[in-house]
């Protein structure tokens, strides 16, 4: 569309630390085209959180289309040790600045290039 004169101003993709698939040749596009990203699923369904920190995956209900898509993300990402090991390395820094693991994850996605801001939904 960039190509046939069409002007963008942002492209909304899915990013967060679970999913950073943007990273891979999309935002080296977007900055060569002036085109921010615009990120959704920054904390991947609630499960960039305290919440499911020492949660066993049985112990998790998939109960919604939100959490169906992140824990699909998740599987392709290295699955529930994969999430328990980046968790148990995000509950220090949270603590050590008083925030939140998801605070952490979304400032993780703030900081990336092309970014000027993110979408977050409310549960």
């Amino acid at each position: 569309m960039v190509n046939k004169g069409a002007n963008m101003v942002s492209n909304q993709v899915q990013y967060s630390l679970l999913d950073r698939r943007p990273a891979n040749r999309m935002v080296q596009y977007c900055q060569a085209h002036g085109i921010s990203v615009l990120p959704y699923g920054v904390v991947a369904g609630g499960f960039l959180s305290s919440k499911y920190l020492g949660t066993s995956a049985r112990d998790v209900a998939v109960n919604t289309y939100s959490k169906g898509k992140y824990a699909s993300v998740l599987g392709q990402a290295g699955g529930w040790h994969w999430l328990q090991q980046l968790l148990q390395v995000l509950q220090p820094l949270a603590d050590k600045h008083n925030t939140s693991i998801s605070n952490i994850a979304s400032r993780w996605v703030l900081q990336q290039a092309a970014v000027p801001a993110l979408i977050l939904g409310a549960r």
